[in-house]
């Protein structure tokens, strides 16, 4: 099994931990960050393989934060799943997520999805 360093960020602390906890069950290294603005700044200091990304936060939600992540050059093609309750009957979050190189994931989703999520990105991080 690849194992690798997963930032996971999401306002809810309880689902936050919840998924870092599983992932770091595997293997993983793993940060967490309750801010776009505060996984901005794991991002430029740890560098990690692939991103969990919540879609509702405050001031910047997922979209937001993919669109500074893709900006920075050095970081700009670090995977990333869009996990999100959020409801979009016209799909258009799904269509700004793949524009933005993003996998989207709807909750609720199982550890077990979260730990096939996160093999998932590592694997594009390898080839």
């Amino acid at each position: 099994m690849t194992t690798g360093r997963l930032l996971v960020v999401d306002d809810d602390l309880a689902v936050r931990e919840t998924f870092a906890e599983a992932l770091r069950r595997e293997g993983h290294s793993v940060r967490t960050a309750a801010t776009a603005a505060a996984a901005l700044d794991e991002v430029e200091l740890w560098r990690p393989d692939a991103i969990l990304l919540d879609y509702r936060m405050g001031l910047i939600n997922g979209v937001g934060f993919l669109y500074r992540l893709r900006a920075h050059e050095s970081v700009a093609h670090t995977p990333v799943a869009v996990i999100t309750g959020h409801v979009d009957p016209e799909d258009t979050l799904a269509a700004e997520c793949a524009r933005l190189g993003a996998a989207i994931y709807f909750k609720p989703v199982s550890l077990e999805d979260v730990s096939a999520i996160a093999r998932g990105l590592l694997t594009k991080t390898i080839q």
